[in-house]
């Protein structure tokens, strides 16, 4: 049970207008022994998020999204250290209720004192 934020979070703004984009990198350092059994297919890795936004017609939404670990794309041979690089090791979960887009209700998330 989570009693409190965790180290990895942290909170980011962006504007963004049309054809514009927006990346934020956050580290998850995991020790080799919390690891191990994520490697050998014991135990999953399945990171939960989202992103709260305002769009162009001043609507507030939620977007949610969780990705679990595939240990395999990173054992998986690459022809080059440049397609290596390019792997996506984090897979889309399917079960229904992790991504989505959502208007948000009056006062959820920290963006209801601006404009």
């Amino acid at each position: 049970m989570r009693t409190g934020p965790s180290r990895a979070e942290k909170i980011s703004r962006a504007f963004l207008v049309a054809d514009d984009h927006f990346t934020s990198h956050t580290d998850l350092p995991f020790s080799p022994m919390v690891m191990a059994p994520v490697m050998s297919g014991e135990r999953q890795l399945i990171i939960i998020g989202y992103v709260d936004y305002i769009d162009a017609f001043r609507q507030r939404h939620r977007g949610g999204y969780a990705r679990s670990y595939s240990p395999d794309v990173d054992l998986a041979d690459y022809p080059s250290p440049e397609a290596r690089a390019k792997r996506n090791n984090l897979v889309f979960v399917a079960q229904a209720g992790y991504n989505y887009d959502r208007l948000r209700v009056p006062g959820e998330g920290g963006d209801w004192d601006e404009n």
